[in-house]
This record gives structure tokens, C-alpha cells and sequence, in this order.
């Protein structure tokens, strides 16, 4: 985290996302409705061209050649835990923790976490990016959502 922006791990994770998301609406692991919304600068001009069908599979094929299945990789891991979350919280689970949130968006974009308290734990500034970015896309930020700012280094 440096200067107000998101971490690189956490943009490359998010465009992961993004593409998951757009790529194969039909057999989508999941659906990340706010993982463009959270992008910035060139991660999110190439998931904006990622729309486009010939131009993203060759983006999703040149980040298989650089990072072999990193995001696939990134993509299994995110269902992974979805589900793990799913089966907590439906198990009777009233709360959830998110160390190093980054722009995770699971407290937004997962029903199950909308009745329960969920801490993102995180770098101030981390959290000053990412409450920005959803303000300025749902307009207001879920009331549920606890930003606790904590620099885990």
C-alpha cells in the first residue's frame, strides 16, 4: 500500500475477479458485481477491454503465459472460500473477520454477510481506496460493514 492506491496483490486478485465476472456469465464460478468498480488505472482499462470476446480470451491466454493459472487460481480460491463462508454463517455464524481485506467485496456482494457483522481488517489507506470506490458505486456503503484500520506489518 503506498500513496492512496491498492496494493498490487490486491488489483491483481480484483481484476481476477473482474474477469471471472464478465468473462463466462453463463458458467461463472461466481458474480462480483463491484470487482470493476474497485480497479484502477491499468488493471482496470484491461478488464474493460477484457469485455470485448477475441480481446479477452487473448488477456486471460498472455496472463497464463506471465502467471500460469494464477488467475484461475485466484478464481477456485475466491468459490473456495464463498462456499466455506456460505456453510459458517448458515451453520449460525454472527460474525466475520477479513484480515488484509484488500478490495475484497464479499461483505457487499455475498446476501449470506448482509445479516451479520463483518470487520475488514486492513492499512487505513487500503480502506480510504476501497470505501471511495464503493461509495461512488452503490452510493452509500453497507451498514454491517466495520472497517477496522490495523497496518499488519
Amino acid at each position: 500500500m503506498q500513496d492512496g492506491k491498492a496494493s498490487q496483490t490486491a488489483q491483481y486478485i480484483t481484476f481476477s475477479r473482474a474477469l471471472e465476472t464478465q468473462e463466462r456469465p453463463a458458467r461463472r464460478f461466481f458474480d462480483d458485481p463491484y470487482a470493476f468498480a474497485l480497479l484502477s488505472g491499468s488493471y482496470r482499462i484491461f478488464a474493460r477491454l477484457a469485455r470485448l470476446p477475441i480481446i479477452g480470451k487473448l488477456i486471460c491466454d498472455i496472463l497464463d503465459l506471465g502467471w500460469s493459472y494464477s488467475g484461475s487460481s485466484a478464481v477456485v480460491r475466491t468459490r473456495a472460500i464463498d462456499d466455506l463462508m456460505y456453510n459458517t454463517i448458515r451453520g449460525g455464524a454472527h460474525h466475520l473477520v477479513l484480515l488484509g481485506a484488500g478490495l475484497d467485496s464479499r461483505g457487499c456482494r455475498l446476501d449470506e454477510t448482509g445479516v451479520i457483522e463483518v470487520f475488514e481488517v486492513d492499512h487505513p489507506a487500503a480502506q480510504d481506496v476501497k470505501k471511495e470506490r464503493l461509495h461512488a458505486c452503490m452510493g452509500k456503503l453497507p451498514t454491517n460493514i466495520r472497517y477496522v484500520a490495523v497496518d499488519l506489518e
